[in-house]
């Protein structure tokens, strides 16, 4: 059986070096190729062919010439074998040389172009300082080959020239030093300056953060006398809270949770005069309704649009919902014993002459659909001191409801409906926006009739309950209409 491997005999050619000094046409890395090139002519005693390249009158052995042909097309891509293949068949020497007059010229426009490159050279900041010498170092060589003469102090002038305002103290000494430097002694002294600097930068940032250990040790230095716990120390107070009272403080010292101030007591603010809230006692979870700023649910008729009577603060810590226009109720719970009720505000105390009835109310609403949606809260509170009406999450999920809150808006789902009510973010509050509800014209029968030009009074009755908001008062069809008879009087005589 054979071997698919042709070098697993040990005959044949190298198969392994040969890929390792293969040219990819890339005219950048091609004296990087040609170095390595000549070095393996070397290993195959055919380096002789190549010596004096430029000098066509050099005499070499055909037999060697032709050898070294054999293993230059063999390293080459197909790109390059083709500049050769017609003009230099079985000349390694001739193929070589024309390899290098393509992609390393040397007339006038390129060594234009390598002096542009070497004179505009910059360092990146995420470029190694390597990096950038080796850029430098293959323009210089690429400018040498081309007939120019470029000097070491011209190179390192170059190199200076391009690099960033940190080096700039290195640069100052460089160009301050009497001694003139070569470019190997130069490229020694910038790479043990660039690891003095790195070194540095490295001490600064273990210096600056501290330790896992001493992290640990300060967390736990953290204890607090009056709870025994450690994630907190004994003289640290959140802002929600008074000061600690000491025994050499009087008991009745004053202070406002709201204002922050020792001026007056948090029962007598002012500015929580309008924004009392409130929770129903008969739960035992200690929610609040709602706690905000008299101006953050305010709307000033002059400047803004928004309707307070058709919108509904949403609120997860409301234990049942509360309306404060009693014509939005549909019906009351008769066996609801208002004065019994206690609703406990929001500086702690209590107060059961603010609840003055409950029962079902209907707002109305605009779903995702666009279609009119009629939203019914169950038991509400009609407490017609305050002046918003709030929707409770708490009570509305009980019922089945579903509510999704998002960065910026939320929706309300409600039960057995596929559509959602949008919840929109003002300020720091959520609300549910209502469709306020048209005005009902109250007309007698007579008004009506003249209201209409004269309708009849039997299409008249019959569209009072087709027309939202029109309302007959006196349905009595006991009038006499003047206007009526005359306009059925005829102009001409018979």
């Amino acid at each position: 059986m054979a071997s698919s491997n042709p070098c697993a005999t040990g005959y044949g050619p190298s198969a392994n070096r040969t890929f390792r000094i293969l040219f990819d046409g890339d005219e950048r890395k091609f004296s990087l190729w040609e170095t390595k090139f000549l070095g393996f002519m070397r290993v195959r005693n055919l380096h002789s062919v190549f010596k004096d390249l430029n000098n066509q009158d050099t005499p070499v052995d055909a037999n060697k010439n032709e050898e070294a042909y054999a293993e230059l097309v063999q390293v080459l891509d197909d790109r390059s074998l083709s500049l050769i293949i017609r003009d230099a068949r079985d000349d390694g020497r001739k193929a070589l040389r024309i390899l290098r007059n393509h992609y390393r010229p040397t007339g006038k426009p390129r060594v234009i172009t390598l002096y542009t490159e070497l004179t505009s050279l910059i360092k990146l900041k995420h470029k190694s300082i390597t990096d950038y010498i080796i850029r430098a170092e293959t323009s210089a060589a690429s400018l040498r080959d081309a007939g120019e003469k470029v000097s070491d102090s011209l190179l390192i002038s170059m190199v200076l020239k391009g690099l960033p305002t940190d080096y700039q103290p290195f640069v100052t000494v460089i160009t301050q030093k009497e001694e003139e430097l070569t470019f190997q002694e130069f490229k020694v002294v910038l790479r043990n300056h660039e690891d003095t600097e790195e070194i540095s930068r490295q001490h600064m940032n273990s210096s600056s953060k501290p330790s896992s250990s001493a992290i640990m040790s300060y967390k736990h230095k953290r204890w607090c006398q009056n709870c025994k716990s450690s994630t907190h120390d004994t003289n640290f107070r959140r802002k929600t809270q008074p000061p600690r009272q000491t025994t050499q403080t009087p008991t009745t010292r004053k202070w406002c949770d709201h204002c922050r101030s020792k001026t007056h007591f948090t029962k007598d603010c002012r500015k929580l005069s309008k924004l009392r809230t409130v929770k129903d006692s008969s739960d035992s979870d200690d929610h609040f309704t709602f706690h905000i700023s008299d101006s953050a649910y305010k709307c000033d008729s002059a400047t803004s649009d928004c309707d307070v009577a058709a919108k509904l603060l949403v609120d997860s810590g409301a234990s049942c919902h509360i309306i404060t226009d009693k014509d939005k109720f549909v019906n009351f719970d008769n066996s609801f014993k208002a004065s019994s009720h206690v609703l406990e505000l929001a500086d702690g105390s209590r107060n059961n002459s603010l609840v003055h009835g409950q029962g079902n109310a209907v707002i109305k609403v605009k779903n995702s659909e666009g279609h009119l949606y009629t939203l019914t809260l169950k038991d509400a509170l009609y407490v017609p001191s305050f002046s918003q009406d709030i929707f409770s999450v708490r009570a509305a999920t009980e019922k089945g409801a579903t509510i999704i809150f998002h960065q910026n808006a939320g929706k309300l789902i409600p039960p057995g409906s596929s559509a959602s009510v949008k919840i929109q973010q003002e300020g720091k509050l959520f609300f549910i926006k209502g469709v306020a509800a048209a005005s009902t014209t109250k007309r007698t029968l007579e008004q009506w009739h003249n209201v209409m030009g004269h309708c009849n009074r039997e299409d008249l009755l019959k569209l009072e309950s087709k027309v939202e908001g029109m309302e007959i008062t006196d349905r009595s069809s006991k009038f006499q209409c003047h206007v009526c008879p005359q306009a059925k009087l005829s102009n001409t005589r018979s």
